[in-house]
């Protein structure tokens, strides 16, 4: 069945006629979802400020599908922009996004950028920046974070990794936007960039951790810690506070009284 089309702001369908003449020289900007697009002149802010969602609100899992490009770098000249929940990403964009251990994901859509300058070459070193819409109030408001694809292995966040930012945005009336500025875009394959959010989850306020009950947990971004309270033994040399033992017996005397009627 064909996907919902993305639309901006404004509410206009892709490939509706509401899109302003542009010529072979303009930058362009594709915004693609589902199989469905549509060009904008980049440089003249068609694009740029504007929101970008899917007709769905939120998505099965209560991914937010909603964010807004800020900026795609100076030599840009052609662009293409992808976004599509990460259960459809084998089909929308032909990967797989796996659930990370140790977080709410994907709280956003998968968003795929493709950048290429007047002579069709990929653009990686400059900036892109964009805000996402998420409201981390379900999950205890802690923090988003945003994590990219690279060709192998896991998730990479962006923080870490030394890539780029993550704030809460100022710029908007309504709450609970995320202002995400990536300096530099290493693809996948073919120039593409693919990058989701996340929130951390909270395994000790949940229930899910596998720590002793004689040890204290402590929940930190993306996992946990355990340590066994004073006076018990860590049992576990691999998995520290998931065996906790007495360290010490002390006898006492004690006087016990048996009735029995």
């Amino acid at each position: 069945a064909p996907r919902p089309p993305v639309r901006h702001a404004a509410g206009q369908e892709a490939g509706a006629a509401a899109v302003p003449a542009v010529s072979a020289e303009d930058p362009l900007l594709a915004v693609a979802g589902g199989g469905y697009h549509r060009c904008g002149a980049v440089r003249e802010a068609h694009y740029l400020l504007h929101e970008l969602y899917r007709d769905e609100q939120s998505t099965a899992d209560g991914a937010h599908p909603r964010f807004r490009l800020r900026e795609m770098g100076l030599s840009m000249q052609r662009a293409v922009v992808t976004a599509a929940a990460h259960f459809d990403g084998p089909i929308e964009l032909g990967r797989t996004y796996s659930p990370l251990p140790g977080w709410h994901s994907w709280v956003t859509d998968v968003v795929r950028i493709e950048r290429f300058d007047g002579d069709g070459a990929v653009v990686t070193d400059e900036a892109v920046e964009l805000e996402f819409y998420v409201d981390t109030t379900p999950y205890g408001g802690r923090s988003l974070r945003v994590f990219h694809f690279p060709a192998a292995g896991p998730a990479v966040n962006i923080e870490t990794a030394g890539l780029g930012s993550v704030v809460a945005s100022t710029a908007h009336h309504e709450g609970n936007w995320w202002r995400v500025r990536i300096t530099t875009t290493p693809s996948h394959t073919c120039g593409a960039f693919d990058f989701a959010g996340a929130v951390d989850r909270d395994e000790c306020a949940e229930g899910t951790h596998d720590c002793d009950e004689n040890a204290v947990w402590t929940n930190t971004e993306g996992s946990f810690t355990c340590e066994c309270r004073e006076g018990w033994v860590d049992g576990n040399p691999t998995r520290a506070g998931t065996t906790c033992t007495a360290g010490a017996w002390h006898d006492e005397n004690f006087r016990l009284r048996i009735e029995n009627d």
